[in-house]
């Protein structure tokens, strides 16, 4: 690839319109099963080496690092901060900040974490309410 495109080229490219695609699907399906995160990020290893004009087999993670690309499960991680974030400053479209809730305004004792926590909307489906949030 690089004998026709630049790296920064490509790695523009990659940015302005794949990536786009990616942190959509991230933000919608971002609580969707690891088989479908799986193959989201075997798109995006594929994009990584073509876009540094590595051999198909050549492992994806230094390819990412060289990049500065983030991985599908950093790209969730983000969307959902930045979802979390503009929804609890209502920044946010009204359906998404009535989701969230802050302790406070459910309380009239002042504790140690009341600002800071948030009251988690229940899922209608079983398998989301056993979710943790990992660092």
């Amino acid at each position: 690839m690089e004998k026709y495109l630049p790296l920064s080229t490509a790695q523009y490219l990659y940015r302005s319109i794949i990536e786009l695609h990616f942190r959509f699907f991230c933000s919608v399906l971002g609580v969707c099963s690891t088989a479908g995160l799986d193959k989201l990020q075997k798109l995006q290893n594929c994009a990584t080496r073509i876009a540094s004009n590595s051999s198909y087999d050549a492992s994806s993670q230094p390819l990412l690092e060289k990049l500065v690309w983030q991985t599908i499960g950093e790209l969730i991680d983000m969307e959902t901060t930045t979802m979390v974030y503009m929804s609890i400053n209502n920044e946010a479209p009204s359906y998404l900040t009535r989701l969230f809730e802050r302790l406070s305004q459910n309380t009239i004792r002042e504790l140690r974490n009341t600002k800071t926590d948030l009251k988690l909307p229940l899922l209608k489906i079983s398998s989301g309410q056993t979710c943790t949030l990992t660092e």
